[in-house]
């Protein structure tokens, strides 16, 4: 089980299609990995991890302060 890190945010958005967070995001380019490489992604910058929905809300994790996560959200 991997850690989100300390220089990751994190933002769970309540819908079920990812490619609609992703668009909402401004989040162009899209290449489907499994949950343990997204999360790394993040991790190591430079990549928005969007994780498939789990009981209706999806997961963004990013290497971003949260106050800039959720500027792209507004």
């Amino acid at each position: 089980m991997s850690a989100f890190g300390s220089e990751t945010s994190w933002m769970a958005i309540r819908a079920n299609d990812p490619a609609l967070v992703r668009a909402a995001l401004g989040l162009a380019s899209m290449e489907e990995v499994a949950f343990e490489e997204g999360l790394e992604g993040a991790r190591r910058g430079g990549v928005a991890f969007v994780a498939p929905p789990v009981d209706a809300w999806t997961l963004i994790v990013v290497e971003l302060p949260v106050t800039e996560l959720v500027r792209l959200a507004e």
